[in-house]
């Protein structure tokens, strides 16, 4: 047999692969060992790809000495669990209703969804709304009004229009009402689509801090990344004025802020990897289809 030929095509394309990887790697690199700085390195020797010492103090400060952190943590859990099951609920049943063709009013529907990607109602009405309903400082104040994402809604409808009609009519035949349909054929036939979908909600909760800002006056209430924006700001400035505490005093703010990025970042992409294989799927055929 002989050898396979080599184009240079290819060898451009495995070039330009492998540096499109050191871009991503290499940042993340470096966050990781700044996080593992220790202060006399980084005014020694700078920012380096390969730490002259492993320095745990910015974990230790983040993580133990401040049980206000973990408590947020458990919120941000807590919000991200619960917000993104009621928005995957919301979502599918009104992608649902949508897919159906003989839906009355289905056009008007579709629009009332359309409109709020161009469209936003604005800070101030926003902020009205949330205290007329008495949910000010109130976990839902950071669920309810992000219930119901319209992207995320036209992806599940395209996705569940792309069902064959003969196979629900099928499952009509045996007895099945809509309810039946809805939670024994349709949603396990798209379990790539709410798997995705159920990702972009929950990155989207995990990450939330600016709603939490605005409705919550409780720092006992606050998540994490409204948590360590303070934790970093107050640093910042204590830093600066000289007023910090003797922990603090030894950390670099700049060790402190990447390891506040590994760990918000830590559980996010540990969940990846689960949802990795129906994401591309969910995106591809809830997007093109319908």
């Amino acid at each position: 047999m002989g050898k396979k030929k080599i184009h240079l095509f290819d060898v451009i394309n495995v070039i330009l692969l492998v540096l499109l990887c050191a871009v991503i790697i290499v940042p993340i690199i470096f966050v990781i060992n700044q996080s593992l700085m220790s202060n006399e390195d980084i005014l020694k020797y700078g920012f380096t790809l390969i730490p002259k010492s492993i320095n745990w103090d910015a974990y230790e400060y983040l993580l133990i000495k401040n049980s206000a952190l973990l408590k947020s943590c458990a919120v941000s859990i807590g919000v991200t669990l619960f917000g993104t099951a009621a928005n995957l609920v919301v979502t599918s049943m009104y992608a649902y209703g949508l897919s159906k063709k003989d839906l009355p009013f289905r056009g008007i529907l579709t629009f009332a969804v359309f409109i709020t990607m161009i469209f936003n109602g604005g800070l101030i009405p926003k902020y009205l709304l949330v205290t007329s309903l008495g949910l000010k400082n109130s976990f839902l104040a950071l669920v309810l009004p992000i219930l119901m994402v319209a992207w995320n809604t036209l992806i599940l409808r395209n996705f569940f229009q792309a069902i064959p009609d003969g196979l629900l009519e099928a499952a009509r035949l045996d007895g099945a009402d809509e309810i039946q349909l809805f939670t024994k054929v349709v949603l396990p036939l798209s379990k790539s689509a709410i798997a995705t979908v159920g990702l972009f909600y929950a990155v989207k909760h995990w990450n939330a801090w600016f709603d939490a800002s605005i409705f919550l006056s409780d720092k006992s209430k606050w998540p994490m990344q409204l948590m360590l924006k303070e934790m970093l700001n107050s640093m910042q400035i204590a830093s600066s004025s000289g007023a910090i505490d003797s922990i603090a005093s030894t950390l670099p703010t700049e060790s402190v802020k990447a390891a506040a990025i590994i760990i918000t970042a830590l559980p996010i992409i540990m969940v990846y990897p689960f949802v990795q294989k129906y994401f591309v799927k969910g995106v591809m055929v809830g997007s093109v289809k319908g």
